[in-house]
């Protein structure tokens, strides 16, 4: 049936999600924190952007956001670049300006890869620095739950904390029954997958660049400088980064 039939006919509905879901974001990361912080950060999106992104997520200040293939392309040529690792160019750009850390996300900004100019960060530990950021900053209760072929070097609890870990399948849609059913903090899996309490039981790479550049800016420190052995913690993995106020 041609579209424009199955329209006249209400088979189909059209929705432009996004004005609703950046509404939504604010409700899950700190948008003040990131308003005149000084952050600088160099964020890759792959040649998939749309406008609105950088305006409505950009800390305001002697900061901010420079964004690196934001041309929209064909997305055979976007797929073809993952997150693994870092884009071409974007560590040296990183360098150049002076930004305090890195992002990109994949074509369809499920999932999401994170530098600073001094390392490559492993998106499997830092998942640890997030569940531990979420629990000292939001006060939820929650356990962690991540997928078997995930490292378990970020699975346990802040000093201080009991928190239930569970172990599921590959497959996000696994992790996601957790946030539908409450009982996580969040989520993560092996390829760069993250979500968490009161979000949807999807992966979501914008939402875990932007929320890593709300702790890196609360905390006023960098990513690890190297891949931990274990479980990271902000007292022994991290240093202490400069950011103008």
């Amino acid at each position: 049936m041609p579209l424009a039939s199955a329209r006249e006919k209400g088979l189909v509905v059209d929705l432009e999600p996004r004005a609703a879901y950046f509404e939504h974001l604010k409700t899950l990361v700190d948008l003040e924190v990131l308003r005149g912080s000084g952050l600088k950060v160099v964020v890759d999106v792959l040649y998939r952007h749309r406008p609105g992104l950088p305006g409505r997520l950009s800390p305001a200040g002697r900061g901010g956001v420079e964004l690196l293939n934001a041309t929209v392309t064909l997305l055979r040529r976007a797929l073809g670049r993952a997150v693994r690792g870092i884009p071409p160019g974007s560590l040296g750009r990183v360098r150049a300006t002076g930004a305090h850390l890195g992002l990109a996300v994949d074509a369809d900004a499920d999932r999401f890869g994170l530098w600073s100019c001094r390392s490559v960060s492993g998106r499997q530990y830092v998942l640890g620095l997030l569940f531990d950021y979420l629990i000292e900053t939001r006060g939820w209760d929650g356990g962690v739950a991540r997928s078997v072929a995930t490292t378990t070097c970020w699975t346990g609890s802040p000093p201080g904390i009991t928190a239930r870990y569970y172990v599921t399948k590959v497959g996000f849609k696994h992790l996601g029954e957790y946030i539908n059913r409450d009982q996580v903090v969040m989520v993560g899996e092996e390829s760069e997958g993250f979500s968490m309490k009161h979000h949807l039981p999807e992966k979501d790479g914008i939402l875990a660049g932007v929320l890593v550049a709300e702790m890196v800016a609360r905390t006023r420190k960098g990513l690890p400088n190297s891949l931990p052995t274990c479980l990271p913690r902000w007292g022994r993995s991290t240093t202490a980064v400069s950011i103008s106020p």
